[in-house]
């Protein structure tokens, strides 16, 4: 109630996964929580932004402003925040590190982030040119 109109995000953390589930739980039964877009970017990490406002929303209004425009966007996410923006991408990308959920979204699985995976990703969409 007492974030003003210019925020950006709230991001809590912890090093105890269960406390940010505590959290989140809370969140849950909150009267505000249709004010915003909640999500999980580790599982140390909740974050809130505006409602509406998350990596899937964010490409959609960068393909909008990219002049000439983009003829196909690639995106590759890991986690659940990354959920959106894979279903905006004209074609969506996973490292097999990446959580199942996400894995769910993806046309590509790369090697693991970290095993290169945005170079196993540069090679592979050779195959998609």
């Amino acid at each position: 109630e007492e974030v003003g109109d210019d925020w950006l995000k709230v991001l809590f953390c912890d090093d105890d996964p269960q406390h940010i589930d505590l959290v989140e739980a809370l969140l849950h039964d909150d009267p505000l929580r249709h004010c915003v877009h909640p999500t999980r970017s580790a599982p140390r990490y909740f974050e809130l932004t505006a409602s509406g406002v998350n990596k899937g929303s964010a490409l959609v209004r960068l393909k909008q402003l990219l002049d000439p425009p983009a003829q196909r966007v690639v995106a590759i996410g890991d986690y659940l925040n990354d959920i959106e923006m894979l279903i905006e991408a004209d074609l969506a990308a996973a490292p097999c590190s990446a959580l199942p959920q996400v894995q769910a979204h993806a046309r590509i699985i790369t090697l693991a982030h970290t095993q290169s995976a945005i170079a196993d990703l540069v090679q592979q969409l050779a195959a998609y040119v």
